[in-house]
């Protein structure tokens, strides 16, 4: 697949959600696919389409947002690196047709990207319900949106650093056995024996899954198409991302609340 790449970036999470739903407005137009990485700018939970406020404890202090994808709560901080695929479905490519297609797609190349980084003796594999798996345990979690059949949105996070178990349970009602379940996630760092500085890791993990996803071939986006998309995505932020009826969507009959922080319900690939 060609890619266009729009640029690694740090900006709050209302933006990044933001910047998704623009760049597949722009997939849709063109027809082209795109692919971005990010940080953000503090501490966020982001809810799924489908979770209820009240899976929140505590909102002072974080950013909060509600994506429109599926999944679960996310708790995101500088300890992840944060990405997004925004590809065309043309009913030409196999591997774009269900959600469970495109995983194992783009899932797959995440493997080999991460594969390539760390030490060789762990066992990494693309696992059931959008993960990536360390040892039989998620490292990375993926939301998912396809829309009207016209593109598809796979956007994850990867854990380079251990996640701050203490900030999820601050942050996140979470059920007792979930907490056990949350302090023996596995991060990157932990198989990578020569680097400990967070940056250079997600660095270095960003340009190896660059180069799994486009094989060494893609385009950068203009400076002036990049404004263009920065413009849409803060009409959306003012419209939805960062609009509190959004994010506070309190419709209890559509809404789930199982207090579930979103890569605790990952299993592995059989």
């Amino acid at each position: 697949m060609d890619f266009t790449f729009f640029g690694y970036d740090t900006f709050d999470a209302a933006t990044n959600m933001a910047i998704d739903e623009a760049l597949i407005g722009e997939c849709e137009r063109s027809g082209r696919h795109f692919i971005r990485f990010y940080n953000f700018k503090k501490p966020a939970i982001i809810l799924s389409i489908s979770d209820h406020y009240d899976n929140i404890k505590k909102d002072k202090g974080i950013d909060v947002t509600r994506r429109k994808s599926s999944g679960k709560p996310i708790y995101v901080d500088e300890n992840i690196l944060a990405y997004s695929i925004i590809a065309k479905i043309d009913g030409v490519n196999p591997h774009l047709e269900t959600l469970e297609s495109i995983h194992q797609y783009f899932g797959s190349m995440t493997v080999d990207a991460i594969m390539s980084i760390v030490d060789k003796s762990c066992k990494i594999e693309v696992g059931e319900v959008f993960s990536i798996n360390i040892n039989g345990m998620p490292v990375a979690g993926h939301g998912q949106k396809l829309t009207l059949g016209h593109s598809a949105m796979y956007h994850g996070v990867i854990a380079v650093k251990p996640w701050n178990t203490a900030a999820i349970r601050e942050f996140l009602n979470l059920k007792r056995e979930y907490e056990e379940e949350l302090d023996r996630l596995p991060s990157v760092s932990m198989f990578i024996n020569d680097k400990d500085n967070k940056e250079d890791i997600k660095k270095e993990l960003a340009s190896a899954m660059l180069r799994k996803f486009t094989s060494g071939s893609f385009m950068r986006m203009g400076a002036q198409e990049r404004e263009n998309v920065l413009k849409d995505a803060d009409i959306l932020v003012k419209r939805t991302y960062g609009n509190s009826t959004w994010i506070k969507n309190s419709d209890v009959s559509k809404l789930k609340t199982d207090f579930r922080f979103c890569l605790l319900h990952e299993k592995t690939v059989e």
